[in-house]
């Protein structure tokens, strides 16, 4: 059975944070040149998918606010004797 560790993404308006403690910001004027009608997140997202993380829930409330819940296989320390 597999062990997993989870991690929230909030993300508001242009701003995002996570439970391990990081946060940023998204390019505004980005999103504007491309001409996106939608969030764009990818930047942080690929960057979660590369940390191993999985999206596993998502919720969106009506103030514009994102709660995104990812998880991954939780590695176990080795203990070297």
């Amino acid at each position: 059975m597999s062990d997993w560790e989870y991690m929230d993404l909030v993300i508001y308006e242009n701003r995002w944070a996570d439970s391990s403690g990081r946060s940023g910001c998204f390019n505004k004027e980005l999103v504007r040149d491309l001409g996106l009608s939608a969030p764009f997140w990818g930047q942080a997202l690929n960057e979660i998918g590369h940390e191993g993380w999985e999206l596993c829930g998502w919720e969106t409330y009506s103030s514009g606010l994102h709660r995104l819940l990812f998880k991954r296989s939780k590695v176990r320390e080795r203990v070297e004797a």
